[in-house]
């Protein structure tokens, strides 16, 4: 909308100045016409005033004396007959300044003692062209005052006229349905403008009802999932005491089992990503990085080294940062159970610490992966694995939740994490 009125001022701005510049020929060519023509009656009317009351009094023998006293009047003989008064411009030099200047000159036929003379009239017109270029210089002002005060006033209407706009734009801009404004868009005077912001709030009403009605659906399907899921692996606990099985039995069991386990795994992630939708995190406290990334580890060593896995730290000075200790360990168990859930035997595991990034790498057998729809939820990419496709997906969440940035990278075949605990988008 921005490009859209300013594109509009421009355009207002070229077709002023184009119509302005056009008409400025037309006005310099109407001002020298008037001028050419108040001259000319100028230098009529003192031919007829010579006429009527120089000539008749005027002898052959006076025409030096008269010539000598009169420097813009001068009667000569013809160079050739004519019968007409005509009038021409041409440059003289002014004998007082001794400079070239514009004239008009008047040629009238005049007959003296019966002979014929010729009376030239001149009237110089360099106060008129002064006067025409001073009128053309007001006039080229007028126009960047016009072009000014144009850029200004539509400025200033504009801000005025759309402010309800860019005040809705705003709204837009910063809602979020995770934690929605408790006031609505308000009633505008203008029109279209109440109109569009009873759109939006038709919209966003309707958005959010079946927002927190699916995550509310969610969440309760959660909790009432963790009952029979906890009776049915206690039953399958109980069944796999009491031997003898045959090898098929044994082997159903144990595929109940580990569907069983995969599905409380899902419903504790879907929990947790419930959880970090719903809650706010008040209990904001100053945490050492350093102490955090090794403290957390501690929980995965173990099965670190049973899939003799490696792992490396590359840790900065202490780093403190503030968030909730609770959200805070909750992304480091998700990184680090991905790392170890999508690396190899053998493998190895790179936590790196630089200022306010952590970076978790890890090698795997997979290829670099596709951007889209990495973080999304139920996103998986390695079928082998026993993953639910929830983990990234919760760090995410608690990327989004804490304003954290949060981005992947694959290099040297390595699988790269990479947070940044600044409010900043990476």
């Amino acid at each position: 909308m921005k490009r859209l009125i300013s594109r509009t001022m421009f355009y207002q701005a070229v077709f002023s100045s184009v119509l302005l510049l056009i008409s400025a020929p037309f006005f310099y060519g109407l001002m020298q016409y008037i001028y050419r023509h108040q001259t000319d009656e100028t230098l009529t009317h003192r031919s007829q005033y010579f006429v009527s009351n120089t000539l008749p009094h005027l002898q052959s023998s006076n025409i030096a004396e008269w010539n000598r006293t009169n420097s813009d009047q001068r009667i000569s003989l013809p160079e050739r007959p004519f019968y007409r008064p005509f009038f021409c411009d041409t440059f003289m030099i002014d004998s007082a300044e001794m400079e070239t200047e514009p004239y008009r000159i008047l040629y009238t036929p005049i007959r003296i003692d019966g002979e014929q003379y010729v009376l030239r009239q001149r009237l110089s017109l360099l106060e008129r062209e002064d006067a025409i270029r001073g009128i053309v210089g007001i006039y080229m002002g007028l126009l960047v005052c016009l072009l000014a005060g144009l850029y200004l006033i539509n400025r200033r209407i504009s801000k005025i006229l759309w402010k309800p706009f860019y005040d809705t734009l705003a709204y837009i801009g910063h809602f979020d349905i995770e934690q929605p404004d408790l006031h609505k868009l308000p009633d505008l005077p203008i029109i279209e403008f109440n109109q569009l912001n009873q759109a939006i709030n038709s919209l966003i009403a309707k958005n959010s009802r079946s927002y927190f009605n699916e995550k509310e659906f969610v969440e309760n399907a959660a909790h009432e999932l963790q009952t029979p899921i906890a009776v049915f692996q206690s039953r399958l606990d109980v069944l796999l005491q009491k031997p003898p099985f045959t090898n098929e039995q044994a082997a159903t069991i144990q595929s109940l089992y580990v569907a069983a386990a995969r599905l409380s795994r899902l419903n504790k992630n879907l929990l947790t990503l419930a959880k970090i939708d719903a809650t706010n995190y008040h209990d904001i406290q100053q945490l050492n990085l350093n102490e955090c990334l090794q403290s957390t580890w501690s929980n995965f060593s173990d099965q670190a080294e049973n899939e003799r896995i490696k792992v490396a730290f590359f840790l900065a000075d202490d780093t403190m940062i503030s968030a909730n200790p609770d959200i805070f360990e909750l992304l480091l168990n998700n990184l680090f159970s991905n790392a170890i859930r999508h690396n190899y035997s053998n493998g190895s595991i790179e936590i790196t610490l630089k200022g306010k990034v952590l970076e978790v790498s890890n090698t795997a057998i997979a290829p670099e992966l596709p951007a889209e729809g990495l973080f999304h939820r139920f996103t998986t990419f390695n079928t082998q694995t026993k993953g639910n496709g929830l983990g990234l997906a919760i760090v995410a969440a608690i990327c989004k939740k804490c304003r954290w940035g949060i981005r992947y990278s694959y290099r040297n075949f390595r699988h790269s994490f990479i947070v940044s605990f600044a409010e900043t988008d990476l």
